[in-house]
């Protein structure tokens, strides 16, 4: 692992701690503490899996410094999308941040597979937002909102139009 990369996970080897025990019985203690141990191996195996993804994705790594958030685009159980500005080295321009709420394996191959995919109708993948114990998507804006949202909005759309829109997103348009 370079030099470059360990300040990015330094704190990610931290596990998280059970503080507060509801009940103080023998078996609440030892299932409590079990709880923590798995915790604990999965975090280690998170932080260590992400060393190794960094390490592969060192020409995508956005510093902190070179983004600078905006609004909350939205959010839910599994992530919070946020407009922002990168300054990148050519131009400023605004992107999305994907912050998913907790580490796993899946963001990771998710960047992994979204790095390689180059296709006019696919959401650009720009970079990876370095954080002290974790790591950020970051893809190109794409103004209007989600094709979800159109399709659920009370603004009035024909079942046709509706039906065009899943037929073409089915054959890939």
């Amino acid at each position: 692992i370079t030099a470059g990369i360990e300040p990015y996970v330094a704190s990610a080897a931290q596990p998280t701690r059970v503080h507060n025990l509801l009940s103080t019985s023998a078996d609440s203690q030892l299932q409590a503490q079990e709880y923590v141990r798995r915790v604990s191996e999965e975090h280690e195996l998170y932080v260590q899996q992400l060393r190794e993804f960094l390490n592969m994705v060192r020409d995508c790594i956005i510093p902190p410094d070179r983004i600078r958030k905006l609004e909350v685009l939205g959010s839910g159980a599994y992530a919070e999308v946020k407009r922002a500005v990168f300054y990148g080295p050519q131009a400023n321009e605004l992107v999305v941040i994907k912050h998913v709420h907790r580490p796993c394996r899946e963001k990771l191959l998710e960047m992994l597979v979204l790095r390689e995919l180059q296709h006019d109708r696919i959401i650009r993948f720009i970079g990876v937002l370095a954080l002290e114990n974790d790591a950020d998507l970051v893809y190109e804006y794409v103004p209007g909102g989600s094709l979800c949202g159109l399709l659920q909005s009370t603004v009035p759309i024909s079942d046709r139009l509706k039906f065009h829109i899943l037929l073409l997103s089915c054959y890939g348009h």
